[in-house]
């Protein structure tokens, strides 16, 4: 009961601080700019899927490598 009671109070203190997160509207994020330039939402989104799929390469290559120890965690991580 205690968790429930916790967990509705926090809803309500986010939903209520206007000054914090705008309310039930939301926190809204001005649009990312790289190298002065306003990027769109669609190339914000190709960014992000390019630097996971490059970050998901190198823990890859880092895992694929015999180092000893460092090959053991992942091994034991899969």
């Amino acid at each position: 009961m205690v968790t429930l009671a916790f967990g509705t109070i926090i809803q309500i203190l986010i939903n209520e601080m206007s000054f914090l997160t705008d309310g039930p509207m939301g926190i809204t994020l001005k649009k990312p700019m790289i190298a002065g330039i306003r990027m769109t939402e669609s190339g914000f989104y190709w960014l992000v899927f390019v630097m996971m799929v490059l970050s998901l390469v190198v823990v890859d290559r880092i895992c694929a490598r015999n180092s000893g120890a460092l090959s053991r965690r992942c091994a034991a991580a899969r």
